[in-house]
């Protein structure tokens, strides 16, 4: 048992000279306006080039390391994607894009807020309405440090709609300001 891998390009020296130099196969497909690469010109007085520059999406040629040649037929097989397909959207998934969440930094003296703990501060401010120096002692936090966070979090609000810091910790108020 093997592993094969599959590279696909337009132009065949657009693929760096040492990968060129280890594959196995080199399948070339309608090759349009380019043509073969000089060192494999010796295929052309075994297919004709105009054959070569205007094969169906179904024929290839292949050629194998040791100089073997081939000419092929592979038909599209029912499952195939097709142009214009998304492949995403008819398997299912959804894909989301966001930042990993800051769990905080150990200075030594102190760590720094991670994105978990600033959403706590907005939570109890929100939810219980505490204030900075309830809210410090309850999370052995300086009031400074929790002051500074809830205004972070109404200046992000403010500039643009969120508060990322919030969002990436998922927490429900993102989006208000404290």
């Amino acid at each position: 048992m093997g592993v094969a891998m599959g590279l696909d390009t337009l132009k065949f020296t657009s693929v760096d000279v040492d990968i060129r130099n280890v594959i196995d196969y080199l399948f070339f497909k309608s090759l349009g306006l380019h043509g073969l690469p000089r060192n494999l010109h010796w295929v052309y007085r075994y297919i004709d080039p105009n054959a070569m520059q205007k094969m169906r999406p179904d024929e290839f040629v292949i050629v194998t390391r040791k100089g073997c040649l081939g000419l092929g037929k592979f038909p599209e097989v029912k499952w195939h994607k097709r142009e214009r397909e998304h492949i995403l959207r008819k398997l299912g998934i959804e894909v989301e894009f966001g930042e990993e969440l800051d769990y905080g930094i150990d200075r030594g003296k102190y760590l720094t807020v991670s994105d978990r703990e600033h959403a706590r501060m907005i939570e109890l401010r929100v939810e219980q309405g505490l204030g900075a120096v309830k809210i410090g002692e309850m999370l052995q936090r300086s009031s400074a440090t929790v002051w500074n966070h809830l205004k972070r979090h109404n200046r992000s609000i403010d500039r643009v709609g969120v508060c990322e810091i919030c969002e990436r910790a998922g927490c429900e108020y993102a989006r208000m300001k404290v």
